[in-house]
């Protein structure tokens, strides 16, 4: 597996090759070095039918196909990732020209996720996000990560974990981004269960990762690849990676990208491998015009992420690939818009060149419009509206434009100034940010009197804000905004179904965000909510005093869906309050103790029941005195 995030990094195995097509001989070889499995598993071939495997490892193979099955269902293919698709299974074939199995055929998927990551299931189904095929820059540079992925599922690596029992690695940590696209679908839960019980998932041991990685770089070698390129790959990962010392130690059976670099060239070094890494193969120009349209939509995912840097990077490489693409140059002005370092009047710039080389990107007559309401300018914002209904028909959030036009058409509609955000720091936001407006709290339905909850913390929270000496927009405000554009949106829901419309829900959404951060000229925002953490216990008596947390912990299930863990910790609910900048920088983060999920009850743990939960209005105010308490401190 490649890593999602830099913590999941891996290492690689000494070894040599002498001859073409020698990948069973040299897994056969590692194999039988002992410290990577406990029973030996040959490689698969060309002639091995998986109906005849043995049936624990046929039975990962058929949870495998389930899960392939659900992630085609749910994850519906881009438009442009078919051809992308074909090629990276053709560069997959160039690393294993010997293995032409009838019963399992190579298929790579491409997923529209922004993370850094790939990985295969245990039937040989492999999965790309569009995050790792943005951030290299050529074709031998994938052709590594590929051939590592091939030789986790050629080598058996899964059923070899499972053999070895060693499933308690990192359940579902390398699946976080994948799943992601399925979250909210009716099997999204069971896919993760699934997927806890699929030895890949849960982890590779070190050794099984340096098998995967060494034998990449063979394959890579003998495919005529720039070898250099191998360990530019992971030089690439390690631009979007956290320093070594900072690295999540739950992974440390895992090597760091630093350590994985330095094997790399340890191996180019030795004089048997030198002898085979005279490839020169990079085809960059190749790689960029087949996945020009992955690395295109890629920055859109991005600027949703508000991954500013990495979405400039996207656009930058398609206009140097292509400078008359309308797409880019349109992503561009949501760049200079949303980001925290462009400006209104370089995103129409940006606009207007979409529209130069593609009159029909009817988005970029919004944005323009948008920004010139925004503005005041009431004329110019009403003619590119216009212009944008006019060519954008039935558009989802067409009622929401034609209410803008009949507000821009009145005269004694109130003039708007002109707002931008500043762009604030964790180091500079109490000096420059003033105003802060509160971002509505989630409360559970099952807790008695959620909106009188929810009023609470709010309130608590708008005092301490004020007490540190800002201005608060209390979420009320946005919740106004939102109802009333929903209401000239109509009906967010389906009335046969009563499942809620999503674009149409997006829409207001967004426009109700933009509102309230422009009318009201907020600095950053406030996000209160709940979270389940782990407090310790001991001899039927945890450590918390009602107040304070016993640790952050790892946040996991609610209360009713948690029960007492055997690592020595019972959920409780704790009340969290993070701030940022309009641009999503983090700027402040607190927690606050609540009360615990589980109480003893005839000697065993029981889970509180949700109705029981935060009716101490005085704790539920201390919470967010304890949460808010570094940063008064930082205010004196």
């Amino acid at each position: 597996m490649v890593c999602r995030t830099p913590r999941l990094a891996r290492s690689a195995l000494r070894g040599r090759i002498h001859a073409v097509g020698s990948w069973i001989a040299i897994a056969s070889f590692l194999t039988c070095l002992g410290g990577c499995a406990s029973t030996r598993v040959e490689p698969l071939t060309s002639q091995t039918d998986p109906a005849q495997l043995d049936p624990g490892e046929r039975a990962l193979w058929e949870t495998a196909d389930r899960l392939e099955g659900q992630i085609a269902t749910y994850v519906k293919t881009a438009e442009g990732h078919e051809q992308a698709e074909q090629y990276l299974t053709e560069v997959v074939k160039k690393l294993a020209p010997d293995f032409s199995n009838p019963h399992t055929a190579i298929r790579i998927r491409i997923l529209p996720d922004p993370s850094p990551n790939a990985f295969v299931l245990p039937n040989g189904a492999m999965y790309v996000n569009s995050g790792l095929l943005a951030l290299l820059e050529n074709e031998a540079q994938i052709a590594t990560v590929l051939g590592h992925e091939f030789a986790h599922f050629r080598c058996r690596h899964s059923y070899r974990e499972k053999i070895k029992e060693n499933n308690e690695l990192i359940k579902g940590a390398i699946f976080g981004g994948a799943l992601a696209p399925l979250a909210g679908t009716k099997d999204t839960a069971n896919s993760a269960a699934e997927l806890w019980q699929i030895s890949s998932v849960s982890g590779y041991s070190r050794g099984l990762e340096s098998e995967a990685d060494h034998m990449s770089l063979l394959a890579v070698l003998q495919a005529g690849y720039d070898p250099e390129q191998a360990v530019k790959a992971f030089e690439q990962l390690r631009t979007v990676s956290q320093e070594d010392d900072q690295e999540d130690m739950r992974f440390a059976t895992h090597p760091r990208l630093s350590e994985r670099i330095a094997s790399y060239r340890k191996w180019l070094g030795e004089p048997e491998i030198q002898q085979q890494a005279t490839g020169k193969r990079v085809a960059d120009d190749v790689y960029e015009d087949k996945l020009f349209k992955v690395i295109l939509e890629n920055a859109q995912l991005n600027l949703d992420d508000e991954n500013y840097a990495l979405a400039q990077e996207n656009i930058r490489r398609c206009l140097r690939v292509n400078p008359q693409s309308a797409r880019a140059h349109y992503l561009s002005g949501e760049l200079e818009w949303t980001g925290p370092k462009g400006t209104s009047y370089a995103a129409i710039n940006c606009y207007n060149r979409a529209l130069r080389w593609d009159p029909n990107c009817v988005e970029a007559y919004r944005e323009i419009g948008l920004l010139q309401r925004e503005q005041g300018e009431r004329d110019k914002a009403g003619e590119s509206l216009r212009q944008y209904l006019d060519k954008a028909g039935d558009a989802p959030d067409a009622p929401l434009i034609k209410s803008y036009l009949q507000e821009l058409r009145d005269p004694n509609a109130p003039a708007r100034q002109s707002y931008r955000a500043l762009q604030v720091t964790d180091k500079t936001f109490r000096e420059k940010a003033k105003i802060v407006g509160i971002v509505p709290m989630n409360i559970p339905d099952d807790v008695i009197e959620p909106a009188k909850r929810r009023e609470e913390f709010e309130q608590a929270l708008a005092e301490k804000l004020k007490e540190a000496g800002f201005t608060v927009v209390p979420s009320s405000v946005y919740e106004s905004i939102y109802e009333s554009l929903k209401k000239t949106m109509g009906a967010l829901y389906d009335p046969n179904t009563g499942k809620l419309i999503e674009d149409r829900h997006e829409v207001v959404a967004k426009h109700a965000f933009r509102e309230y951060i422009t009318t009201h000229r907020i600095d950053a925002l406030a996000f209160p909510a709940l979270i389940a953490v782990a407090a310790k216990w001991q001899a039927n008596r945890a450590e918390w005093d009602g107040v304070q947390e016993a640790t952050t912990g790892k946040e996991g299930f609610w209360a009713d869906m948690a029960a007492p863990s055997a690592y020595g910790t019972i959920p409780a609910l704790s009340f969290r309050m993070h701030m940022t900048s309009v641009y999503g920088d983090l700027c402040y983060f607190g927690v606050g103790g609540i009360q615990l999920c589980s109480r003893v009850a005839r000697g065993q743990f029981v889970d509180v029941p949700m109705h029981e939960l935060l009716t101490d209005s005085a704790r539920n105010v201390r919470s967010v005195d304890i949460a808010c308490q570094n940063l008064l401190e930082k205010g004196q």
